[in-house]
């Protein structure tokens, strides 16, 4: 049975564009900044590991890593950063935990580094299954698709030498990875108008850059009632990254509100994270960096 949803539309214009309905949304300007997003090239920053010391006198030692940067109208934008890895693999584990057979179908939302999908491919490994698991990858950016394009090459031929977690005297199963190019709320309903992909997914997994200011927060919330087309029922689930920079609460709150409209039922833990002090991205509002990254998983999607 099905939740009501009365209120949806009440709940997601206001917070993603305030004061504006769908009829009033600049169309032309969206299009026009995904356009933008697409065709942009991305940077990648190498840093040295070093230590963060608290003003309190405390630290904590962050380790080497990469940050992805994307420049827009000539503000460089921080995308990603390799010390959001704990909150990947510990999202890739608890979406795929509990399967015990395949195949799985599945969908990720942004590449990015790519940090989330070989994680998704480690757990992958470790589920058997007579035929092949199916990934999804949508990614918007051009340069960064061929890069997710590289990686499938390479990865594939990584699986198969894998030792599955827990199962060392299996063969890993085959997994094929598909590479969709395009704006990720465009596809995924594209997706679920067709019959074959409908009450088919088994897990969708959203981390996508807002490429509007506006949808800071629900950028991988805006889709929800395609997410639930795709899913399959009871047992499909839906991961998606939860921080933004700025006041927690209320997206918090927006958030929540949102999911439950949606999903019967959520799980949240926490991914401990040091970061570079250097990534803004990760500031909390007092200046001192974000230490734990929260991981939501929603599950039974109504239908």
């Amino acid at each position: 049975m099905s939740k009501p949803k009365t209120q949806l539309q009440h709940i997601i214009e206001p917070a993603i564009i305030p004061n504006e309905s769908p009829s009033n949304r600049p169309k032309k300007n969206t299009e026009d900044v995904i356009t933008q997003w697409s065709t942009a090239i991305p940077e990648y920053q190498t840093y040295k590991a070093g230590t963060f010391e608290y003003p309190v006198g405390s630290f904590y030692d962050f380790p080497a890593g990469i940050k992805m940067i994307i420049k827009q109208n000539g503000e460089e934008r921080e995308v990603m950063d390799s010390c959001e890895a704990p909150w990947s693999l510990l999202t890739a584990r608890e979406l795929s935990d509990g399967f015990k057979k395949g195949p799985l179908k599945i969908i990720e939302c942004g590449f990015g580094l790519g940090i989330l999908s070989t994680a998704m491919m480690w757990e992958l490994a470790g589920i058997p299954s007579d035929k092949p698991h199916e990934y999804y990858i949508i990614e918007l950016n051009n340069e960064v698709v061929k890069q997710a394009q590289q990686w499938a090459k390479n990865i594939i031929p990584i699986i198969l030498r894998m030792t599955p977690p827990g199962l060392p005297h299996i063969k890993p199963p085959e997994i094929r990875i598909t590479i969709i190019h395009g704006e990720a709320s465009t596809e995924l309903n594209k997706l679920a108008q067709s019959p074959k992909q409908k009450d088919t997914i088994d897990l969708i997994a959203s981390d996508t850059y807002p490429v509007e200011t506006t949808t800071k927060g629900l950028n991988d919330l805006g889709s929800l009632p395609a997410v639930c087309a795709l899913l399959k029922p009871l047992t499909g689930r839906f991961a998606y990254y939860p921080y933004t920079p700025g006041p927690q609460r209320e997206i918090q709150r927006i958030q929540e509100e949102l999911v439950d409209n949606f999903f019967r039922k959520s799980t949240k833990n926490w991914a401990d994270v040091n970061p570079n002090p250097d990534y803004q991205y990760l500031r909390k509002e007092d200046g001192l960096p974000v230490r734990r990254l929260k991981v939501m998983v929603c599950k039974d999607p109504y239908k």
